[in-house]
């Protein structure tokens, strides 16, 4: 094992696949090259070829070639302990070195046409080698790109360091093969053959396409290693119908089921429709250069189809083809345009920016087949890939080995050759997407309408799934005898027969009874004044024998408790000489059109809504019960919104007061607003709160209310909040629980373990004095010093392995301007928890309701705002209401009249 050294290729691999970077360092024997990795290479070398012919003051490297004599040395070899770099390109540089009054930098050529990742790895690893050779760290290195552009990085980051401990520590023991992981760069790799074929004996989890490692990790955890084990771990579930409709999720378990049992299982399928005219399309192109040279188009008619290939030779005939296409597209105007996968809307969007062609009509009918597929139909493939799917199908290709990176050598041999043989090979690949394409539509078209095109088609959450047709029958039946045993069941079922005369009218909805108030329970009759001018002409009114009057109902509190009042107020009309016109008396118009409830009733019905959490048709029942008043659910409704908008004024006296205080604390949560997930977000400075109410999780909201606020900010750590311009106090307590859900996590890293004494030990102190002295900024200030001694040890400039470990130690690097606030303030809590307190309310809510409506949401947030501003302040809630007052500040309600505290 001593005689392996460690390359600049081993280091660039093991951030593509560490298993790649173990057998290209332990030098297993490598399969045969893919074709596009040959094209790349060739790419690469003529690119080298081509800088270096217009360059003459370069040498080929040898021994004695470091003497600074030329401008640029070819195919360096060095070796440097067990580093060690081969075939890489230097240039010279007038800087003192241990080599003399003249130093040298990489000189990268990269396979893209921007500077990757990869290449800046690989010239930091070949500065960190050239350091140990010339005893000079270069400061930069030379990239350059596909097109022949020269870009200069530099070479300060030291990003190889922790993939060179990783490698040594490899050599000091004989460790086992990293675990295999399929990805992107797999079709592109010498060991993919060896791999597959490991991975197949094995039945990996890693053969399924596209999970990520963490999730393949996850698994892997819980002893599940092989697409078998991953099968048995479905489960069928009744998704929530009060959430709505929600994006679909890959279930990695139901597509392992999928491949075990070889049946389509599928799951929340949408419909497909089926036109008359429909287009297919299938574009072709050369990624790097962004030339999109074939554009495959396939019009379905009902009894027949046309297929028509519009070919680029080169960048200039690009412009023809594409309006080619869009006169087929627009010739079919309301056909809808199928495609598989996003390339194809991609180019379209880049093509009519690039011409200035408008295509929103085009890109209104794009139709992705792939989104009727991904996550609502499963097929048994290892991946949601076209050819995989249509393989599965019995659709083939008559290319040996079709894919988008073949087709893309394929157009590069025929540039070369200018041999017609493959552009009809292109072609005829590219028609034979757009045919298998149609024929994958009409399969997935048949499964969505009745899913029973084909054996093996099973609903995957459908409960009756594996019974026969029979057993369904039997089912059935005896779910109808289960409904006759309803209670209601006589009363909502359909019957021919003729009522009994006593069964009519027993049991209609109270709620619809006339409100009848005899003037034997009218409780009090208050005589108003005639009104004296004429609110149009402005002439004296005449008095008249007519009478207005309004009986109101209300509830007052008195020394007994609450009961309910009907009040008659009345009073003569007048009438206007001008226009005979007759009007009711002023003290009648106060109460508004059709008046007929008080306030205190109103505040009663928005107490035992907000703090209670009845809902409207308990109100309805208790309100009879207790105070015999009937009113709908309707009614009861009106009456929440009415009280409600009296008091924005409140709200906006909250929002003023609350911008002159010293902190304020926000936070946001998720509500269903039918059938819709939006986000309540609350504003707290502990003793006033306001809420808003915002379809989406965008922080613009948090940006506008707090525009002109220059207290500190305390919040989570969600990244919508970081661009605030005021200061800002991130919440330990999240941190705190994050940490500890990880440490359960991973039980055995001991180095995260370490990281988090180290952190312990630094916080422990500060919060003990938090407990003893309070937050007071004399008593706190002392513990910056420790902050900073923290930041040096245990994160400037280390390097960790553990990945849980480098997480937190970005996170605690991002917000280190925000997470010791409170120790520069006085009375700036290291915690979010009010925020939450103000939230909570909501949340059981939430709990309760399941789904809100977006109606009243407003005005319910609104009022919830104003009671957890009473609660904050510990005043009565109801007697706030029912006062009248609108400033909560300045009320004090009875004497020993004690609020709903907080707990």
């Amino acid at each position: 094992m001593n005689d392996f050294r460690i390359t600049e290729d081993t280091v660039v691999a093991h951030m593509i696949c560490e298993r790649k970077s173990y057998l290209m360092l332990f030098q297993y024997s490598e399969g045969k090259e893919q074709p596009y990795a040959a094209l790349v290479r060739e790419h690469k070398a003529d690119n080298e070829s081509r800088f270096f012919r217009s360059k003459s003051d370069y040498l080929e490297y040898s021994s004695d070639k470091l003497s600074g004599k030329g401008k640029y040395i070819l195919d360096s070899n060095f070796i440097a302990g067990n580093v060690s770099v081969s075939n890489v390109h230097l240039e010279k540089k007038e800087s003192s070195s241990k080599l003399g009054d003249y130093s040298y930098e990489p000189l990268i050529f990269s396979d893209s046409i921007r500077v990757s990742a990869a290449d800046r790895l690989k010239a930091s690893y070949i500065g960190y080698v050239l350091n140990k050779i010339q005893d000079k760290k270069p400061e930069h290195a030379g990239v350059i790109l596909t097109d022949g552009r020269r870009k200069n990085i530099k070479l300060n980051k030291g990003d190889h360091l922790p993939i060179l401990s990783k490698l040594n520590e490899w050599m000091k023991c004989d460790p086992v093969a990293p675990s295999i992981s399929f990805t992107k760069h797999c079709s592109v790799c010498q060991f993919e053959s060896q791999c597959l074929a490991a991975a197949e004996i094995d039945d990996s989890i890693s053969l399924l396409s596209n999970m990520p490692a963490t999730i393949r990790k996850k698994y892997e955890s819980k002893g599940i290693f092989t697409i078998k084990q991953l099968s048995y771990l479905y489960k069928p579930r009744r998704r929530s119908k009060k959430w709505g409709e929600r994006k679909p999720i890959h279930q990695y378990e139901l597509q392992a089921l999928a491949l075990r049992t070889n049946n389509i299982y599928t799951s929340e399928l949408l419909k497909v429709e089926t036109e008359d005219v429909e287009i297919y399309v299938d574009i072709e192109s050369v990624p790097d250069q962004q030339f999109h040279y074939l554009i495959g188009v396939l019009v379905s008619f009902p009894r027949d189809q046309k297929f028509f290939s519009f070919w680029a030779n080169n960048a200039k005939e690009q412009k023809d083809i594409w309006e080619s296409f869009l006169n087929i597209a627009n010739k079919h105007m309301p056909a809808p345009i199928y495609h598989y996968g996003s390339y194809e809307k991609k180019v379209i969007t880049e093509l009519s920016n690039r011409y200035k062609t408008n295509v929103d009509s085009i890109i209104s009918r794009l139709r992705n087949v792939n989104s009727y597929i991904y996550g609502r139909i499963y097929f048994p493939s290892r991946s949601n890939r076209l050819k995989d799917i249509c393989n599965y199908l019995g659709l083939s290709w008559t290319a040996e080995d079709p894919s988008g990176l073949n087709s893309v050598v394929w157009r590069n041999n025929f540039d070369k050759t200018n041999d017609h043989a493959f552009r009809d090979d292109l072609i005829a690949y590219n028609k034979e997407d757009c045919i298998n394409l149609r024929k994958l539509k009409s399969v997935v078209a048949a499964i969505c309408s009745n899913e029973a095109i084909m054996p093996g088609v099973k609903a995957a959450n459908d409960k009756d799934q594996l019974l026969s047709g029979a057993g369904k029958h039997l089912i059935d039946e005896f779910s109808n005898l289960i409904k006759s045993a309803h209670g209601k069941y006589e009363k909502s079922k359909i019957s021919l027969k003729k009522k009994r005369s006593s069964d009519t009218d027993v049991d209609k909805n109270r709620t619809n009874r006339p409100r009848k108030i005899a003037n034997s329970k009218i409780d009090k009759t208050i005589r108003v004044a005639r009104g004296r001018v004429c609110p149009v002409h402005r002439r004296p009114l005449l008095k008249t024998s007519l009478v207005g009057e309004v009986i109101i109902t209300d509830l007052v509190c008195g020394p007994r408790g609450i009961k309910s009042v009907h009040t008659k107020y009345w009073g003569y009309k007048g009438r206007c000489p001008n226009c005979s016109g007759r009007y009711n008396p002023p003290g009648l118009k106060v109460f508004g059109k059709n008046a007929k409830y008080g306030r205190g009733l109103k505040a009663w019905i928005a107490y035992h809504r907000l703090t209670m959490r009845l809902p409207f048709r308990k109100i309805t029942q208790l309100l009879e019960d207790s105070f015999n008043i009937t009113i709908a659910s309707g009614g009861i409704d009106r009456l929440f919104k009415a009280i409600c908008d009296e008091y924005r004024a409140t709200e906006k006296v909250i929002l003023q007061t609350m911008m002159h205080s010293q902190r304020i604390h926000v936070d946001e949560t998720l509500v269903n607003i039918q059938g819709r997930t939006q986000y309540v977000w609350v504003f707290t400075d502990g003793d006033h709160v306001i809420f808003r109410l915002t379809p989406t999780r965008d922080s613009s909201i948090a940006h506008q209310v707090l525009d002109e606020y220059n207290g500190v900010v305390i919040s989570d750590f969600f990244a919508g909040y970081d661009a605030l311009e005021c200061p800002q106090q991130k919440c330990w307590v999240h941190l705190i629980r994050d940490i500890n859900d990880d440490m359960r996590k991973s039980p055995f890293d001991t180095e995260f373990e370490n990281f988090v004494l180290s952190l312990r030990d630094l916080l422990i102190p500060i919060f003990n004095a938090v407990e003893k002295y309070g937050l007071k900024k004399r008593n706190l200030n002392k513990f910056r010093r420790s902050v900073e001694r923290f930041y040096q040890i245990s994160i400037d400039g280390q390097q960790y392995e553990s990945d849980i470990t480098k997480k937190y130690v970005k996170r605690l690097s991002r917000y280190r301007g925000s997470l010791f606030v409170f120790l520069e303030h006085d009375s700036i809590p290291w915690n979010n928890n009010m925020a939450e307190r103000a939230l909570r309310h909501l949340a059981v809510q939430r709990k309760i309701s399941g789904s809100f409506f977006a109606s009243g949401m407003t005005k319910y947030l609104l009022l919830l705002g104003v009671m957890q501003t009473c609660r904050f302040q510990n005043k009565p809630f109801l007697e706030f209401l029912m006062s009248g007052d609108k400033d909560i500040n300045r009320f004090k309600g009875k004497k020993n009249n004690i609020g709903w505290s907080m707990r």
